[in-house]
């Protein structure tokens, strides 16, 4: 469908965010559209906008469209949270980050130039539903064949940017065989299972000579979660202690706006205990594919241990872990439905780690 056939049915609909969207639109000048469709795409752009679990868990869609697509160039789009795993994600193609804008600013000028001059034979939305930023985003970036899943409800203008709508994934399922769903027409069934992420060598090295000599257990503490998907301080503090009895190291990670906080915590636990807020997204990998386990709350910390190797221990409140939990790797969860992680007591989780063997293993986690 040609851009002008887009606007001319969404001028129809009364839907004042429509109407928004159409008064950005007419700023912007839409590109020349191929000529012919192409599929397999030369190149196509994926969108993942969200937090860093969000994109852990599109990973398996992105290299099951590499196996398929050889020679096609896959690039992405993100969200000013998980831009940062860009250079982690193995891609064959570029990455492109949203700044940090106000809603009504979704896409920058310079950017959509950049993104329309391309003239993508195909734009993905691996939102498994439908979600107005990447709706907006599709239509924008003006490809020959944009793929997504249509709203249901409100919104329906936007409906039309799809040129290849595809229906909502089963809300039961876990969110990487919700993304896997949308391409499975595409890619005969055959579907990665891979959210692993790459972790260059000189960061490894560069860890290893600030990590503690002996085996360690890191405790995320901060969360973007509501308060009520907080693990308790005290908890945190208790459990530390009884993992430095165990002959573990404790590290403590935060943000660092918290790190008073958590070195407040450190005191408390005792010597074995240290201190890492780390705002550098590499220098954080690395220290959670060091540690031979990782505690903290659902959340993005979580996916990304996960996806370095490392076994975790996850609270869940909000969200059911079986639609979030990490995709891969040895994983214990704590789930209430009373919406209160503080359900659950340090001693319970130091006897789940007791039972899956985690404290007598090799450093390496074999």
């Amino acid at each position: 469908m040609e851009p002008s056939g887009v606007i001319g049915k969404l001028e129809h609909q009364s839907d004042p965010l429509t109407k928004f969207l159409l008064s950005l639109l007419a700023q912007r000048r839409w590109p020349r559209s191929c000529s012919v469709p192409v599929m397999p795409p030369r190149r196509a752009l994926l969108i993942r906008t969200g937090g860093l679990g969000d994109l852990v868990c599109a990973l398996p869609l992105y290299r099951t469209l590499q196996t398929a697509w050889p020679e096609a160039q896959l690039d992405w789009l993100l969200g000013p949270r998980n831009a940062c795993l860009g250079p982690y994600l193995r891609a064959n193609g570029e990455v492109f980050s949203l700044p940090r804008l106000a809603w009504r600013r979704w896409i920058p000028g310079p950017l959509l130039r950049t993104l329309q001059s391309v003239k993508y034979d195909l734009c993905l939305n691996t939102m498994p539903g439908f979600d107005t930023q990447s709706a907006w985003l599709c239509m924008a970036v003006g490809a020959h064949r944009t793929r997504g899943c249509p709203s249901r409800t409100g919104y329906r203008g936007l409906n039309q940017t799809f040129t290849d709508p595809v229906p909502a994934p089963g809300t039961q399922q876990h969110q990487v065989v919700k993304c896997l769903e949308l391409i499975k027409d595409w890619t005969n069934g055959d579907a990665s299972t891979d959210i692993s992420l790459d972790i260059p060598k000189h960061l490894r090295e560069a860890a290893t000579v600030r990590l503690p000599a002996k085996p360690f257990a890191v405790l995320q503490i901060s969360t973007t979660k509501r308060d009520f998907m907080h693990w308790p301080e005290n908890y945190f503090v208790n459990l530390g202690r009884m993992l430095s009895k165990s002959g573990l190291g404790v590290i403590i990670n935060a943000v660092p706006s918290e790190a008073d906080r958590a070195q407040a915590m450190t005191t408390r636990i005792g010597p074995d205990a240290k201190v890492a807020c780390l705002d550098e997204m590499g220098g954080l990998l690395a220290l959670l594919a060091s540690a031979q386990l990782v505690v903290g709350s659902d959340g993005g910390g979580i996916h990304l241990a996960a996806a370095v190797g490392t076994h975790t221990v996850g609270f869940y409140a909000e969200t059911n872990p079986l639609k979030w939990r990490p995709w891969q790797g040895h994983h214990i969860q704590f789930f209430t439905e009373r919406r209160v992680v503080a359900d659950f007591s340090p001693a319970m989780v130091m006897e789940k780690i007791r039972q899956a063997g985690w404290l007598d293993m090799h450093p390496e986690r074999q």
